[in-house]
């Protein structure tokens, strides 16, 4: 029906007697059966963005269909197959569930009070990324250039401390990256190799921050005995990145109040010092120069401001009695 030509008033008319159109649903496919290969696709996503096989059995398709096992065994094997080219193609593969892991990390270590808290925070999460069979983390204690052992998974080593020159001088060989460390059945190790072997350490991670070795973690081998390839050290630079974000402030906080501790410290000394220049040892009053020096500025002051001064002298008769009778200490 045309409305071209008539009046204002008919075109009010004509469109209130149109017949009202149904409203579509906003579910144009409730009730049906989506295809299988949709299914398998939604699934595999579904997998693949999760990271878990409990995702794809609970998916909202497979409650709707009924949780065909066909399609669900399907899917899987067709996210495993993705994940399987990704991984042998050279793309990022497995990277991020492992960025997964260290941004977890970072948002949980912004929550801890403490340096302990935050350094067995470190040891568990690198113990689920990498599974190592001895893990440990080595931090230099306020005061003290040296390595102390601060947290640790595995039986612990016979030494709780590394020498500072050795590590260091191992982090300038080897500025960049985690060391890995030789197998002693391959080459004699260095000295400083020799040391981390004793502790169990395969693989080094060094804390590095703005070019300074602030704290070393060491693992070792894994639980299935497989080697560290490029990627895992690769993550592990992220991994000491994050983590020395999160030590920094922790460290500095301790510094700050080992220092303050060190300032009380000598400032009760000097006022200990200054008291003990001016009292007799033997009396616990004070000296005769200080005596004179306060009589000196006492004078002065009154001078100055116009104010009395007053001067007692006490003299008491027959003072050898009290020595005789108590003893020269207590007259």
């Amino acid at each position: 029906m045309h409305l071209r030509g008539r009046t204002g008033r008919q075109k009010m008319v004509v469109m209130r007697n149109r017949p009202l159109k149904r409203a579509k649903t906003s579910r144009p496919h409730a009730g049906k059966r989506w295809p299988l290969v949709t299914r398998m696709a939604v699934a595999g996503a579904s997998v693949l963005a999760s990271g878990g096989l409990v995702e794809l059995l609970h998916h909202p398709l497979v409650a709707q269909q009924g949780g065909g096992w066909s399609w669900v065994l399907s899917g899987g094997l067709v996210v495993a197959a993705t994940r399987l080219s990704m991984i042998g193609t050279g793309a990022e593969g497995w990277g991020w569930r492992r960025r997964d892991v260290v941004a977890a990390f970072e948002q949980k270590a912004r929550a801890c009070k403490d340096l302990t808290q935050l350094a067995n925070l470190v040891v568990s999460s690198l113990q689920q990324q990498f599974r190592p069979k001895h893990l440990f983390m080595w931090l230099p204690p306020t005061g003290d250039p040296s390595f102390h052992l601060v947290a640790g998974l595995g039986p612990f080593p016979s030494t709780y401390v590394i020498p500072e020159f050795s590590v260091r001088q191992l982090h300038r060989e080897r500025p960049d990256g985690a060391w890995v460390l030789h197998d002693p059945a391959d080459a004699p190790p260095a000295p400083v190799e020799q040391l981390l072997i004793q502790v169990g350490a395969s693989v080094c991670l060094p804390i590095v921050h703005q070019g300074q070795l602030i704290g070393l973690v060491t693992l070792g081998r894994r639980v299935d005995n497989r080697p560290y390839g490029p990627r895992d050290l690769e993550v592990m630079g992220r991994w000491s990145q994050a983590i020395a974000e999160a030590l920094v402030p922790h460290q500095l906080r301790a510094e700050q109040a080992h220092h303050l501790s060190k300032l009380e410290a000598v400032s009760r000394l000097y006022v200990d010092a200054q008291k003990r220049a001016v009292t007799d040892g033997l009396t616990g009053l004070t000296t005769h120069l200080h005596f004179q020096e306060q009589l000196g500025k006492r004078f002065y002051e009154s001078r100055r401001f116009g104010q009395p001064l007053s001067l007692v002298l006490l003299d008491v008769d027959h003072f050898k009695r009290i020595n005789d009778t108590f003893g020269h200490l207590m007259g």
